[in-house]
């Protein structure tokens, strides 16, 4: 009689084991493949949110027409150039000095100084003319491109005239080395960036003068009469 107890356990302990082992197979790969389908939800979630922020990164470029995107960066590499922007300042201020028929006189720069995110180097001049123009002329400083800011002047009278001893700092700063990510979200200017792009834009640019290459004339016989 035990002896026949025993064997049916035997049978039947087999089909249990066979029920429980594959139960935990079960388990363990319904698990990995739910593991697996989060996993490619979450992908499809962030791809969805990168397509909507390059279309309308897209829609916003494309409202923008590329003459003004050109005009804005010009300007703005101007304003503030890569490298020292001393030469360009200094032929800033002969020019306006013609135009207004001053003399301009003892134009020297400094050492370059370094600050946190800008360099600058100081230009000092002498300027002479009539008080209203030498006036007008200190005031234009702050409109011209590259930035300059007048640091420091001393006026003076000479003869009918004045003369004023000017100290100017003419600014530049290294281009960014790297730009926002693609799949970043878009972030309109404020209404102060807008107002400084709109400042910059309207600052006075230097004269670059293009010389154009004259044709073919043919070669001159030198030994002709």
């Amino acid at each position: 009689m035990n002896k026949n107890i025993t064997i049916n356990l035997k049978i039947l302990l087999m089909p249990t084991l066979a029920i429980v082992v594959l139960t935990i197979i079960t388990f363990v790969f319904a698990g990995v493949i739910l593991d697996k389908i989060n996993t490619v939800n979450a992908d499809l979630d962030a791809l969805s949110r990168s397509k909507n922020v390059l279309e309308a990164k897209l829609s916003t470029l494309t409202s923008i027409s590329g003459e003004s995107l050109t005009d804005t960066s010009e300007a703005a590499s101007i304003a503030l150039p890569e490298k020292n922007s001393a030469l360009l300042s200094m032929a800033q201020f002969r020019s306006m000095a013609s135009e207004s028929s001053l003399v301009l006189e003892n134009m020297k720069v400094g050492s370059e100084i370094k600050d946190s995110t800008t360099s600058h180097v100081d230009v000092t001049f002498d300027v002479e003319g009539p008080t209203e123009g030498v006036i007008s002329y200190l005031k234009s400083v702050a409109t011209i491109a590259p930035i300059n800011k007048i640091s420091k002047f001393k006026i003076s009278s000479s003869g009918g005239n004045i003369r004023a001893s000017v100290t100017s700092s003419s600014y530049w700063s290294g281009f960014p080395k790297t730009i926002p990510a693609v799949e970043s979200p878009f972030e309109p200017f404020t209404a102060d960036e807008q107002k400084l792009i709109d400042h910059i834009a309207s600052l006075r640019k230097p004269q670059f003068v293009t010389l154009t290459p004259e044709g073919d004339s043919g070669r001159v016989d030198p030994f002709s009469l």
